[in-house]
């Protein structure tokens, strides 16, 4: 146990496929900078499972070999398998890195039946592939070929496993043409399965996984825009505007529902949404979903009096002011005017903040939309006048790191994209 309790990270473990049928397996320390962990010398010792494409029926593994700090593992395969699988449904903490024809059969295998391998193991393969790909050490399309396969998917951990990859290719891409191209293939994924949902019952008979996976499938719907979609939650809030009685969405589907009828609908909506939030007795999640929501418009004018808002204490309570920002900065719409408020209202929302790390958050929350040489001077020339910090401050040099890696991913990764996107989707 002491290389996992007395040492930093975890490792991302090597599988190559040597001629005689045997699997090689190395590590080293998994890290996202550009060394890829090689300067470091921690190892561990790594539990080591393996199925493969020649088993029959379910996949499972046979036994544990230990890949150890001071050794590679040769482990022997059955036959000559079209693919492999090394951490059988994710029992040890590491990251699996194969080699390009394992990933390519492995893409394969989930495109002809995703049944073949388990719901952990497809999770596991989305999850790996992004994390090795910000790391240097995958092409980002193996992540986009396995995202690819998500269509028809029907459980619930291979959609919640793209979540975060998602978040952060919208983050990057930004307004660029590669994110159009990226919702248009999402729409197309995730179409076949909202078709199954029921977006006005509280399904309190499903099972919580099924529930889970409802939710997520109307977050990723709503949120590229599958008309769909935007229609169903754009019907239940306009029937509540109507009626003017309890809100008819089930709870779990509020929060996308309100933010994806405020982002389509009219302004009406906003303000009707403004109302609702601050009647007595509303309770502390409905007024969580509600306000969320207000940061969804498109429209500037809205955001500018949200904005305003925020330092009156009648509209948003202090505690909120934080949370509502970040939403804001979510919003691409609202970023630049959100962004512009905060440089412009640095010394009244420091006083309702407190610490200066409460106002650095900000910068390094904003640090990651930002990718171009001007963007990172605007950030050094706000910290430097308004937050009275030098290059050594750690929060500073974070958000100096993010919007330099931001960069260099998209110089890497863009035009890889762009073209794998546009072959999907012409």
């Amino acid at each position: 146990m002491d290389t996992w309790t007395l040492q930093a990270g975890y490792p991302v473990v090597f599988v190559s496929k040597l001629a005689n049928g045997t699997l090689r397996l190395q590590q080293q320390r998994f890290t996202t900078d550009s060394t890829g962990g090689k300067g470091t010398q921690n190892r561990w010792y790594v539990p080591i499972t393996v199925a493969t494409s020649s088993e029959r029926g379910p996949l499972r593994s046979r036994g544990i070999h230990w890949l150890t700090p001071d050794a590679d593992l040769v482990v022997p395969v059955d036959r000559a398998p079209l693919w492999h699988l090394v951490n059988v449904d994710h029992q040890g903490y590491y990251r699996v890195m194969y080699d390009e024809s394992n990933w390519r059969q492995l893409v394969g295998q989930l495109s002809r039946d995703r049944r073949r391998i388990s719901t952990t193991c497809r999770a596991q393969l989305l999850l790996d592939s992004f994390a090795l790909a910000q790391a240097g050490h995958l092409n980002l399309t193996v992540f986009l070929s396995l995202l690819a396969t998500l269509q028809g998917e029907t459980e619930y951990l291979p959609w919640s496993a793209v979540s975060g990859p998602l978040a952060y290719l919208d983050d990057v891409l930004g307004q660029r043409p590669a994110s159009g191209m990226l919702q248009r293939l999402l729409r197309r994924l995730v179409g076949e399965q909202f078709a199954r949902v029921n977006m006005t019952a509280a399904e309190t008979e499903k099972t919580f996984q099924q529930r889970l996976l409802r939710s997520v499938i109307v977050t990723r719907a709503c949120s590229n825009g599958l008309p769909d979609c935007v229609s169903a939650a754009t019907d239940l809030v306009g029937a509540w505007m109507a009626a003017r009685e309890r809100s008819p969405v089930p709870q779990d589907l509020r929060e996308t529902v309100y933010c994806t009828a405020v982002r389509e609908g009219p302004a009406e909506v906003w303000h009707f949404v403004a109302e609702q939030r601050t009647l007595p007795g509303v309770p502390a999640t409905e007024e969580s979903a509600l306000r969320r929501a207000l940061t969804c418009s498109r429209e500037p004018h809205l955001h500018a009096t949200l904005l305003d808002r925020l330092l009156q204490p009648e509209h948003i309570r202090q505690q909120d002011i934080a949370v509502t920002l970040y939403y804001l900065s979510r919003n691409p719409a609202a970023r630049a005017i959100t962004w512009l408020w905060i440089k412009n209202h640095w010394t009244p929302l420091q006083s309702q903040l407190g610490p200066l790390d409460s106002i650095v958050y900000f910068v390094e929350l904003f640090a990651q939309y930002m990718s171009t040489e001007t963007e990172l001077a605007e950030l050094r020339w706000f910290g430097e006048q308004h937050l009275r910090l030098d290059t050594t401050d750690k929060a500073y040099q974070r958000a100096f790191e993010r919007v330099a890696l931001n960069a260099a991913w998209l110089r890497k990764n863009e035009d890889g994209i762009t073209r794998w996107l546009l072959a999907q989707t012409s």
